[in-house]
């Protein structure tokens, strides 16, 4: 039934999140990792306190971004197109081809940046803002992150889910599946569709 949820959230919804929530244990990173195979999720993150670099925000930016332009035609040069000025040593943009060269690129601005919260309006909202507005892709984008609870425990701000929180602006195109622990930080988010994981399901 859960997945004919996410069909019927992706093909008709509009909200922009869909956040299946549950308490420890009852299956939700299992079904998450069930959607990255059997959907066409276009960039996807695990969240771990037991892999402490899945909560940094800049990370979770670059992670994004170099799925995204594996996923979508073109999307790296709207991330060139937008990052280009505000980082150093880029005279070999026009070179570059493939995944290894764009990866160190995006390394190297956020190194550079050093802001989360630049690293994702420069790496993902405006790329996919410009990417949207010149393809017009008949099906969603779809971004996938779970364990957004464990996210929220990192003890500095922005965090991901400040980042989500703030892509109000982000392109109807774009939707995200997201899976939780019940928190306050789940109220926070707006334009949210929830959908409760329990023993009875």
């Amino acid at each position: 039934w859960l997945i004919e949820e996410v069909d019927s959230f992706l093909r008709e919804g509009t909200e922009r999140l869909l956040v299946v929530i549950g308490e420890p244990g009852i299956g939700k990173s299992s079904f998450a990792r069930r959607l990255t195979q059997i959907k066409k999720i276009h960039a996807w993150h695990f969240c771990s306190v037991l892999e402490g670099g899945t909560l940094d925000p800049g990370a979770f930016a670059g992670s994004l971004c170099k799925q995204l332009i594996k996923n979508l035609p073109d999307f790296g040069q709207h991330v060139v197109d937008h990052t280009a000025e505000k980082i150093i040593g880029t005279a070999e943009i026009s070179e570059m081809h493939g995944g290894s060269a764009y990866g160190v690129y995006i390394n190297n601005f956020i190194v550079q940046t050093k802001s989360a919260k630049d690293a994702f309006q420069y790496l993902v909202t405006a790329p996919l803002k410009s990417w949207s507005a010149k393809y017009k892709t008949s099906g969603p984008v779809i971004i996938l992150v779970d364990a957004l609870d464990e996210a929220d425990r990192l003890d500095r701000h922005p965090n991901i889910v400040d980042l989500i929180k703030a892509a109000t602006d982000l392109p109807p195109v774009v939707r995200w599946l997201l899976t939780s622990r019940p928190g306050d930080h789940v109220r926070t988010l707006s334009g949210v569709r929830v959908e409760i994981l329990d023993s009875s399901n």
